[in-house]
């Protein structure tokens, strides 16, 4: 069932990601990316099985992340992705702060809710540091070997591809 249920979200990950470049252009992709890397740091604390592998479920929106650079980088050049790249750090650092800013808070005794924010999000400080050590690195090395193939080989497929 999870096959399913990861193809269906791959399948609706991608399409966002076309629908915010087709109707809002260079900003859409640069907030998509922004709204991808919240959704995979959290998403990352659920571990699932497919294709009889144990993976985290925030691989799957992460990936669409590689779709949106390589189209930046494609319509815009080397140096918008790589912007896109620093926005999407620079959401998750805000992000990742608030969020442990805000478990500080003395919860009322009618908070219904704080138990569970603490358990997902004291977690996702360490999360972070882990995993916007690999966006940076991932993505900025995705965007350089796409521009580089691209260069080379001039094949679209090849260069995303190869560069993901």
């Amino acid at each position: 069932m999870n096959l399913l249920w990861g193809f269906l979200y791959l399948v609706i990950t991608f399409s966002l990601t076309i629908a915010c470049y087709k109707f809002f252009g260079k900003i859409g992709l640069f907030i998509w990316i922004c709204v991808s890397i919240i959704l995979a740091n959290i998403q990352s604390l659920k571990i699932i099985e497919i294709f009889g592998l144990t993976s985290s479920l925030g691989n799957i929106a992460y990936s669409n992340i590689y779709l949106a650079t390589d189209i930046l980088s494609e319509q815009y050049g080397r140096k918008s992705a790589n912007q896109s790249v620093l926005y999407g750090f620079l959401t998750m650092l805000a992000f990742t702060g608030l969020m442990a800013l805000s478990l500080l808070f003395i919860p009322s005794p009618y908070d219904n809710v704080n138990d569970s924010l603490t358990q997902i999000f004291m977690v996702v400080p360490r999360i972070t540091l882990a995993s916007l050590t690999a966006y940076l690195c991932s993505q900025f090395l995705d965007v350089y070997l796409f521009e580089k193939l691209k260069k080379k080989y001039n094949k679209l497929w090849l260069s995303n591809n190869v560069g993901t």
